[in-house]
């Protein structure tokens, strides 16, 4: 066996044994936790690139650990995409310095051809705080990389994406809502591109208004959703809708068929939510069973909570959409009715 082999058979033997410990305690004992941080935030979160301060050398140590982490980066990388299952017990057991010098490509096809890939190990919830804490230390929350090994550690039973009886025929509306409370909840800018809307120009200065409405669900569980008439439709679609918008035609043509003569958009920017709408409306969409399961799969920059429709035709108006959480929706109508 040459010293190749020998260091692959000791790094083996090393993994299983530390598997082997996991799953007898189905959490990761104390004095694997310092191995486990670094592991994670090598390969969640070590930067490509580090920013060098004018006049000022690495030393050969700093240099030297940088390479080291570097090369474990790409090794954990590989571990976690081509023998996920080992992933934990690997970083466990072998630290960024020895990396270097490991055979890798053998390593995984020892496994491969050997049917050792294992099942995951169960761990507990505490080892998943764990994780999740080190994961928010090092901003590793977002890396896809790092929500695949949350899916394998932490397998999630696949939910279909929520629908709202209130999107059906089991519903009830409820209309005649009050255009100042619109104001004093949706916020200045949704209450301007409301008064702007055709249907709230020609009412004028009315108590109540038929350009606003609610939907709920009967079953009074399911979300309910806000509908607001609104002009300068294209100035909202710039803002929620952006790679969207910039891709459609800017005139209506007498070649479409009228009764398709309208845009409807999906997928809005939560930030641009958030500089449209009030914050109590932004915390009744985020409360939504739809805004649940859109964060439980990783959709946290867009939402289709809010959706809308814009005619093709200039001056654009449009109708948008607000789903929001029944409690909250309940609540507020009462106010919007005064």
């Amino acid at each position: 066996m040459n010293p190749m082999e020998k260091r692959l058979a000791k790094t083996t033997s090393k993994i299983n044994a530390i598997r082997a410990e996991l799953i007898r305690h189905k959490r990761i004992p104390l004095i694997y936790e310092e191995n486990l941080e670094e592991g994670l935030s090598i390969t969640f979160s070590f930067p490509k690139r580090l920013k060098r301060r004018a006049g000022v050398r690495q030393n050969d140590r700093d240099y030297k650990l940088r390479s080291n982490q570097k090369r474990a980066n790409l090794v954990y990388l590989r571990i976690l995409d081509e023998i996920p299952q080992i992933y934990i017990s690997f970083i466990l057991a072998v630290s960024p310095q020895d990396c270097a010098p490991l055979d890798i490509t053998l390593l995984v096809q020892q496994y491969s051809s050997q049917n050792l890939q294992p099942e995951a190990i169960q761990f507990d919830a505490g080892t998943e705080r764990i994780i999740k804490e080190i994961s928010t230390k090092h901003n590793c929350d977002r890396n896809p990389h790092y929500q695949k090994l949350l899916n394998i550690l932490y397998p999630q039973v696949v939910t279909p994406k929520p629908i709202s009886a209130a999107e059906s025929g089991n519903k009830f509306l409820l209309e005649g809502l009050n255009p100042v409370a619109i104001h004093d909840h949706f916020g200045d800018r949704v209450h301007e591109a409301f008064n702007k809307g055709p249907g709230r120009l020609q009412e004028k200065a009315t108590e109540k208004t038929r350009c606003a409405w609610i939907e709920f669900a009967q079953n009074g569980v399911d979300d309910s959703i806000f509908y607001l008439e609104i002009g300068n439709a294209e100035q909202f679609a710039y803002i929620l809708f952006a790679n969207a918008i910039r891709f459609l035609p800017k005139e209506h043509t007498d070649g479409q068929p009228g009764d398709n003569a309208y845009f409807s958009f999906k997928g809005a920017s939560v930030s641009g939510i958030a500089s449209l709408f009030s914050p109590e409306i932004c915390a009744m969409i985020d409360a939504s069973n739809l805004r649940a399961w859109e964060k439980e799969h990783c959709l946290l920059d867009t939402t289709d909570c809010v959706t809308m429709e814009m005619s093709r035709a200039k001056p654009h108006w449009g109708v948008i959409k607000v789903r929001t959480a029944v409690f909250a929706a309940y609540s507020v109508s009462h106010m919007l009715c005064e």
